[in-house]
């Protein structure tokens, strides 16, 4: 997986937990796991408090989820791109 597709998908991490509320968020505060199948690299899961973001790069998508388990929003990766929302 490119070192900038992850990169970006940590940007879009910070900026969406900030519009869903947030403090000021630092990303060493941020958890991230790395999502493996058959030995290959999938994506990350972070988590930061009671919100955590699963990153498939396959999907091209971020989900965010409460505690709950329940989807507090979906942020097309290459949607943010092209609005520039990642540098927020």
């Amino acid at each position: 997986m490119e070192g900038s597709q992850i990169e970006l998908a940590r940007q879009i991490v910070l900026a969406t937990l900030s519009r869903l509320g947030t403090p000021q968020v630092d990303g060493a505060q941020v958890k991230e796991t790395t999502l493996l199948g058959d030995r290959n690299d999938l994506g990350r899961r972070f988590q930061f408090e009671k919100i955590r973001a699963i990153w498939f790069a396959e999907a091209s998508a971020i989900q965010f989820f409460d505690d709950d388990g329940n989807l507090l929003e979906s942020v097309d990766v290459q949607r943010s791109v092209s609005d520039g929302q990642a540098a927020a």
